[in-house]
């Protein structure tokens, strides 16, 4: 039995497709993985924990940890106190992470 993917993973797809393409044109030297990772933190609809993505990825904690840390330290990426939680950190796209990622569709767009 077949299950329709969501919307939302759906246009997780379509984008990591784009990002494929156009990912190392940009000033960020971004994998495609921790491109991934922006995407999840972007499209997520809930609070983004290491665990869903990591989880999400498909990927061990540890791995995705480095990931966020390389996006942090490139300001596309924030890292927030869990206000449910405080032994938990919760990750959140800042408002460069979303022009970065705006942009690469913008690029795709005008190659077309």
């Amino acid at each position: 039995m077949d299950i329709e993917p969501s919307a939302k993973d759906a246009e997780l797809a379509r984008l990591c497709r784009i990002l494929e393409r156009v990912g190392e044109q940009h000033r960020y030297a971004l994998t495609l993985k921790q491109l991934t990772v922006l995407l999840i933190c972007y499209l997520s609809d809930q609070d983004c924990t290491l665990r869903m993505i990591a989880v999400r990825l498909g990927s061990a904690k540890p791995a995705v940890s480095r990931m966020l840390e390389h996006l942090i330290e490139g300001g596309l990426i924030e890292r927030l106190a869990d206000p449910r939680d405080r032994r938990s950190v919760l990750f959140q796209y800042t408002p460069a992470g979303q022009k970065f990622l705006r942009g690469i569709v913008t690029d795709c767009d005008d190659e077309r």
